[in-house]
C-alpha cells in the first residue's frame, strides 16, 4: 500500500495564532503508486488549470471545480482513501499541562486512579474548564521555556492562579483532589519536569528538544496509527510512504516513524479501564520526504486536505467539490486531539457508575485499602511541603 501525507495549519510551537487554530494532516492511501499510476491524469489536470503544479490554496473554490470530476475518477479507479487528522492547538496546551502536572509518577499528591484510569478524564475536563486563553498561553510558555528557573516560576504562577479558580469545580471531592495536585506542583515546580527544553542542553539541541511536543509531531502519531489500521485491514504491508517536505519538523517525524517501526507488533497495558497502547501493523519502511513538485500523490492529497480543512473551519466549499467529500466519507477516517473529541469518547463511561452490589466484597475491600494507602501517601506529600509558601 502507498501513502501520501500533507499537513496544513502549521505554526510550529506558536499555538495561539487565531488564523491557524488547528494543525491538520491529510493521508491518501492506495494499492497503486500514485506518482506513477496517477501521473498522466494529474499532468492533464495541470494543463486544464494552466499551472505547473496543483496547489489547492492558490486555486481555491474558483478553479478547483474544473478538475473535481477527474480527481473523483481517480479516487474510484485507484481505490484511493483519504484520512483526516487534527490537533486543536489551544487544547494541546491544556492537555500538555494536565499530562505533566497531574502525572502521579511525578506529582506525589495526585491519586493513582486520577491519572491511570478513566477517572483522569473527569479530572482533565474540570481542570480544562478553569483555563481561559491567557492562562493557556502562560502554561504553554512555561512548557517551551528553556530556562529552568524561569519555567519553574511560570509553572508555579499558573498553578496558583488555577487554585484560585477551583471554586468553580462543583464536585467537592474532585475539587479537593485538584487543589492537592496543583498545590504540590506549585510548591515543587522543579520536580514536575514541566519544561520540555532545558538550559543544560547544548544550544543547537534546545529547539529540537521541543519538537516532540509540537502539534506537528503529536498529529503525526495519528498518521502512524492510521496507516497501521489501513495495513491491518488490507492485510498487507507499506510499499512507500511519502511526506511533504518542510524544513523544521521532518526530522522529528522521521524519528517518530522509526520509533513506531521498532515497536510494531507490541502492546502496552495501561491502567484498568484504559485502552492498550497497540503498535500492531506499524509500517517499517523508511519515510520519504519529497517536494510536491516531485509527487503527483502529494498534489492530490493537497486538494483533499484543502477541502476538508475548509469544511472543518466552517468556510465555504464550492458545491462542485462536495462529491469528493461524499465519495470518501464512508471510507475515510477522522481522528483528533481535542477536548471535545475526548469528551465524546469518555463522557459516556464517566457517567455510568458501576453497581457496587455486583462487585465481590473482597474486591471492594481491596479497592478501599488501595485508596486508603493512596490517600495516606498524598497526605504525607502535602505535609512534607506544608511550610513552603504558595
Amino acid at each position: 500500500m502507498f501513502f501520501y501525507i500533507d499537513e496544513g495549519g502549521n505554526t510550529g510551537l506558536h499555538l495561539f495564532d487565531p488564523n491557524q487554530p488547528t494543525l491538520s494532516y491529510g493521508v491518501l492511501s492506495s494499492p497503486a503508486d500514485l506518482d506513477v499510476a496517477a501521473l498522466k491524469k494529474v499532468e492533464q489536470m495541470r494543463e486544464t488549470l494552466c499551472v505547473a503544479r496543483i496547489h489547492a490554496k492558490d486555486l481555491g473554490n474558483e478553479k478547483l471545480p474544473r478538475i473535481a470530476p477527474a480527481v473523483l475518477n481517480l479516487l474510484r479507479k485507484l481505490r484511493i482513501r483519504f484520512d483526516f487528522y487534527k490537533v486543536r492547538k489551544v487544547d494541546l496546551a491544556i492537555t500538555q499541562f494536565f499530562d505533566q502536572v497531574f502525572d502521579s509518577g511525578m506529582n506525589e499528591s495526585v491519586r493513582w486512579a486520577d491519572y491511570w484510569t478513566p477517572m483522569r478524564y473527569g479530572v482533565l475536563f474540570r481542570v480544562a474548564e478553569l483555563f481561559d486563553e491567557e492562562l493557556a498561553k502562560a502554561a504553554w510558555q512555561a512548557r517551551i521555556e528553556g530556562d529552568d528557573e524561569r519555567a519553574a516560576r511560570q509553572l508555579r504562577d499558573v498553578c496558583v492562579e488555577l487554585i484560585s479558580r477551583c471554586g468553580h469545580i462543583p464536585e467537592e471531592g474532585l475539587r479537593g483532589r485538584v487543589i492537592d495536585g496543583l498545590t504540590w506542583a506549585a510548591k515543587n515546580p522543579g520536580e514536575i519536569s514541566y519544561n520540555a527544553s532545558s538550559e543544560h542542553l547544548p544550544k543547537k539541541l534546545k529547539k529540537t528538544a521541543l519538537h516532540p511536543i509540537s502539534p506537528n509531531v503529536i498529529g503525526f502519531q495519528f498518521v502512524m496509527q492510521g496507516m497501521a489500521r489501513r495495513l491491518l485491514e488490507a492485510n498487507t504491508e507499506a510499499s512507500r510512504i511519502v511526506v511533504d517536505q518542510q524544513a523544521e519538523f521532518n526530522g522529528a517525524q522521521k524519528t517518530l516513524s522509526e520509533m513506531y517501526a521498532k515497536a510494531t507488533g507490541t502492546q502496552f497495558a495501561q491502567g484498568p479501564g484504559m485502552p492498550k497502547l497497540e503498535f500492531d501493523g506499524m509500517p517499517t519502511i523508511p519515510v520519504e520526504f519529497l517536494s510536491s513538485e516531485k509527487s503527483a500523490g502529494l498534489e492530490l492529497v493537497d486538494v483533499m486536505l484543502w477541502i476538508h480543512r475548509r469544511l472543518d473551519e466552517g468556510k465555504p466549499v464550492a458545491e462542485a467539490l462536495m462529491p469528493l467529500v461524499r465519495f470518501n466519507a464512508p471510507k475515510g477516517e477522522t481522528n483528533e486531539l481535542s477536548l471535545m473529541g475526548l469528551w465524546h469518547r469518555w463522557a459516556p463511561e464517566l457517567s455510568s457508575v458501576p453497581d457496587v452490589a455486583h462487585v465481590p466484597p473482597e474486591r471492594v475491600a481491596e479497592v478501599r485499602e488501595l485508596m486508603a494507602r493512596d490517600n495516606a501517601r498524598v497526605k504525607a506529600a502535602l505535609e512534607a511541603c506544608a511550610d513552603r509558601p504558595l
